[in-house]
């Protein structure tokens, strides 16, 4: 008889308990005792018993199968169990749970059938394989008869196999991969699915299928569906007309859904509109030509899956898609399909074996390599199957523990766990050097970590180990939306071109995420920057031929985020990266100036034009002095000097810009004349970035004409107040160019309350009665950066005259200890990096030095002026501080400075601890000179006790 068994004697029985347990319940059940069975059917329930509680279920449910066996063997077995499957026009007037149910006890023998010709050794892997998708086809033309009635084979409704079962290597507990379409043109199309009604028809139809086939009743299931291999699964209906499949496989689909139709047949319902959506799309499957960028994404395919560990272990093997596994072989063979089947009709074969000899025979592969990889292929399968017989569950994982393992060894046959194990790595290591060679072409799209698959519908295990290895807490996250990039749909990768690209950059991209504080940060960051995008080709070209390009990007959007916004909003900064080396050193006020004359230049000479020429310089310079101190190329002090650069020429050159386009119609005030005063930061030449732009803008309109001269003259102070006013507008103002800068005017006098430009001729006097504290202190760090010559002469000897003027210190000193309860109050430190408002912090050290300041310009009769550190060092010079108070308040503005530039180029303003996670404080601890985050906070901690212990010793004490 056929199929008879060719079990190896003398094999271990497995769990014996349980191998006991089963024999009781056959007994019981009053089925054939051994001696009536024969050794063979006994040692074969044996086996049964011992390894498979659901063939052990179902052998106690079904003895005829089992009887069936010993008597006419598997081929007779199978077809026992076959027997009651219904004729197609039987099931069109059964009622669905009637259906169902026949059905599923089908199956049921069936399975035990085929597991049993498979135990036994007397059906070879292929026939096992073969006859299982066999059988699942002709559920499924059953199925399809039931629900369309006797004119399922015209009516449209086409089922087409894909994958495994596509390929008729469906595994024993395998989902069964189906895409569903349906042709309104067919002759028969049913008429509930006409009139713009045939997708809700057939979608409902395909749910009626899904719930038919893998709903679990009381006697079991049939098969489970995977309908995710159609067209976008995530927003098209379960069933998909061919015309817009048609539409989306010439335009949208990847490369590697070419590859899932290389194993593509129509398996059920109209078979015939199957083979014509089939051809339809064979140009896009089988191209005859490929260019470069299709060939580098195929080939990006295959070598981003991992090659393998070198120490590999069997426990926990992921057959599927371990490295050296299933997988490997099946990519391995279909990508030379892909890019050879175009011109070759012999190499479009959808089986494993006759694709690899088909490869062979047309000279693009050894025979020798061909037949060894069909040898492994089919050992794995079968491992596989026996894995998956165990509990009819779809695993693929080889268990770690030994005992499970040497039960899955004694099932397969092994005569022990040593045996399987070294068996398994043979044929895993074996893989892993036949598809190498070919594979090793392209290092740059392998990652030393594993395997980068954003291929199929399902994360690939191996991909979620291999970015969780990398650092990513939510890695099926990662891929998701890597897959949704695949797919194409983000404007950069819309076209064929973008998704090659991409392909060939995941690998770097991915890498260099992974180095970042924190991956999660970095990678959406840059998933932020890539989605903006409204065209990406080109970008995503300068990554391919600039890998350090994109390692500058994911540097930024994993280190500074708030940088990273800018970079979003505005992706052409990235040009300068490839027009100036990021090595290259600051530019000069000259060169700077330069550069704005270089964009003003470009524009039509307009107004508004110009001002976005200026935003756009400004903007580009910002992002340079931001990216230099986040690569560690500049210092902060260097950085805070290039940005007052800017600042200064920003405001001397839009105020010649505004007076140009003020005076035709307002004309001039004859004998005036204005000026700009810089405090704070920009006063100090020590502007950070993102810092706003404090001062003050003056006219001088003493013993001049009331009113300007032009055609629509206005009252001086009017005049003056609306020039400001345009400037701060020109500054402030937020367009597709960005904006300029943002303003701080508060310290005008009187506030808020007083007008935007201040008229030079009361300022002495305002100074002298009503001025705060607080604003004769910023004079300390002021300087006039722009203005008529008289205006800047006269104004700043007010500044020298006010901060020379005697006062009493002790009131002083009690005013700035006032202030300084009010801004605790107000402003309590948002977290242990809040350099600013910390108790001993930033503020504390400004107005200690600008306290210091005033009283010894009072003492020695003349004005101290500059920014902090250049003040401490006066103050050191003329013997007010000791010179080791000296080094340390210099130390310490340093320190401040240097901290709060990283902070703002990284987080912004924001130091809370849950923007600063442990990764983004080491990372600012790096870049301001310390090895870990702990050395930074004691540097911190001992800076701000001396700032406190200096105060207490300067200002408190004179009030005492």
């Amino acid at each position: 008889m056929q199929g008879r068994s060719r079990m190896a004697a003398g094999f271990w029985s497995g769990d014996q308990h349980q191998q006991d347990l089963y024999w009781k319940k056959w007994s019981e059940a009053g089925h054939p005792t051994r001696s009536a069975l024969g050794s063979e059917g006994a040692d074969l329930l044996n086996r049964v018993f011992g390894h498979s509680p659901f063939l052990s279920d179902s052998a106690v449910v079904e003895p005829g199968i089992i009887e069936a066996f010993v008597a006419d063997g598997a081929d007779g077995a199978v077809a026992a169990a076959r027997h009651d499957l219904p004729e197609s026009q039987t099931v069109v007037a059964m009622e669905t749970p009637d259906v169902a149910k026949h059905l599923r006890i089908v199956r049921r023998r069936v399975a035990l059938a085929v597991a049993l010709a498979d135990i036994s050794g007397a059906w070879s892997v292929p026939r096992v394989l073969e006859e299982w998708s066999a059988f699942a086809g002709d559920l499924l033309h059953l199925a399809s008869f039931h629900l369309l009635g006797p004119e399922a084979a015209q009516s449209g409704y086409a089922i087409i196999a894909l994958g495994k079962l596509g390929a008729r290597e469906l595994n024993y507990s395998s989902d069964v991969d189906l895409a569903i379409f349906y042709d309104q043109q067919s002759p028969a199309f049913p008429a509930a699915a006409r009139d713009g009604r045939a997708s809700r028809h057939f979608t409902r139809l395909t749910q009626r299928l899904v719930n038919l086939f893998q709903e679990r009743t009381a006697d079991g299931y049939l098969f489970r569906m995977d309908l995710r291999l159609r067209p976008d699964p995530g927003s098209t209906p379960l069933a998909v007309s061919m015309e817009s499949a048609e539409l989306y496989y010439s335009g949208l689909a990847q490369n590697w859904e070419r590859a899932v139709f290389i194993r593509a047949r129509p398996i059920a319902g109209d078979c015939e509109a199957g083979e014509r959506f089939l051809r339809c799309i064979a140009p896009f499957v089988w191209r005859r030509s490929l260019d470069f960028s299709a060939v580098r994404d195929i080939q990006a395919m295959l070598r981003q899956t991992s090659r393998g560990d070198s120490d590999f272990s069997p426990a926990g093997f992921h057959l599927k898609f371990g490295g050296g596994g299933i997988r490997t072989i099946e990519f391995h063979l279909q990508t030379e399909q892909l890019v050879w089947g175009g011109r070759n009709r012999a190499l479009r074969r959808g089986g494993t074996a006759e694709g690899l000899r088909a490869l062979a025979a047309a000279g693009r592969m050894k025979e020798t390599v061909a037949d060894e990889l069909i040898a492994h292929y089919r050992y794995l399968r079968k491992v596989e199957n026996r894995l998956q017989m165990i509990r009819d569950e779809q695993t693929h994982v080889v268990p770690e523990n030994e005992t499970d393992r040497s039960r899955l060894a004694s099932f397969l046959g092994h005569a022990n766990l040593a045996e399987f194990d070294a068996e398994l790595a043979g044929h895993v290591t074996a893989v892993q050097t036949l598809t190498a060679a070919s594979d090793a072409a392209d290092e740059s799209l392998v990652h030393p970590f594993g395997s980068l698959v954003f291929t199929g519908v399902d994360p690939d295990p191996a991909t979620v180990a291999t970015l969780t290895r990398m650092g990513f807490r939510n890695p099926e996250r990662v891929i998701a939306q890597v897959a949704d990039w695949h797919r194409g749909r983000i404007p950069a990768t819309r076209s064929e071109r973008g998704r090659a690209l991409l392909t060939e950059i995941t690998p770097r991209m991915l890498g260099a995420i992974g180095e970042a504080p924190d991956p999660e940060v970095a990678f959406a960051g840059f998933a932020r920057f890539l989605e903006s995008l409204n065209a990406g080709v080109e970008l995503l070209s300068m990554f391919a031929n600039y890998p350090s390009l994109m390692a500058v990007v994911v540097e930024i959007m994993g280190s500074a985020p708030e940088l990273g916004q800018s970079l979003t909003a505005n992706p052409r900064l990235l040009d300068q990266l490839l027009e100036t080396p990021l090595e290259a050193p600051l530019p000069g006020p000259a060169a700077i100036e330069a550069a704005l004359d270089v964009e003003l230049g470009l524009g039509l000479g307009d107004y508004q034009d110009d001002l976005d020429a200026f935003r756009r310089w400004a903007g580009e310079l910002r992002f340079a002095v931001a990216l230099k101190l986040l690569c560690g190329v500049e210092t902060s002090g260097d950085a805070a000097v290039a940005l007052t650069h800017v600042a200064d020429i920003a405001i001397r050159r839009l105020m010649d810009r505004v007076a140009q386009e003020f005076e035709p119609k307002h004309g001039r005030v004859p004998g005036g004349g204005a000026a700009f005063l810089a405090l704070g930061k920009l006063g100090g030449r020590t502007l950070l970035p993102g810092s706003d732009l404090d001062g003050i803008f003056f006219y001088d309109a003493s013993g001049v004409s009331a009113q300007s001269d032009g055609s629509a003259p206005l009252a001086a102070s009017v005049y003056f107040t609306r020039f400001a006013n345009r400037l701060i507008t020109g500054f402030t103002a937020h367009t597709v160019a960005g904006r300029l800068w943002e303003f701080d005017l508060l310290l005008r006098p009187h506030g808020r309350a007083g007008p935007l430009a201040s008229a030079l001729s009361g300022y002495e006097t305002y100074l002298a009665k009503d001025a705060w504290p607080v604003e004769k202190l910023a004079l300390v760090r002021s300087r006039v950066i722009a203005g008529a010559p008289e205006t800047v002469d006269t104004l700043n000897a007010i500044i020298d005259r006010t901060l020379t003027a005697e006062g009493e210190f002790d009131a002083l000193a009690a005013d700035l200890l006032t202030l300084r309860t009010k801004i605790k109050d107000t402003h309590r430190p948002s977290g242990p990096f809040d350099v600013k408002h910390s108790p001993g912090g930033l503020l504390d050290l400004e107005l200690l030095v600008q306290f210091l300041a005033v009283t010894s310009a009072q003492r020695f009769g003349r004005a101290i002026r500059g920014s902090t550190e250049e003040v401490i060092g006066t103050l050191g010079t003329v013997g007010v501080l000791p010179a080791t108070d000296q080094r340390r308040l210099s130390e310490t503005a340093h320190l401040y400075q240097a901290v709060q530039t990283m902070l703002r180029i990284m987080v912004g303003s924001r130091t809370d601890p849950a923007v600063l996670q442990p990764a983004l404080v080491e990372r600012i601890s790096q870049a301001t000179g310390f090895d870990r985050g702990d050395d930074l906070m004691d540097a911190l901690l001992g800076a701000r006790a001396n700032v406190s212990a200096m105060t207490q010793a300067h200002i408190n004490n004179a009030t005492a």
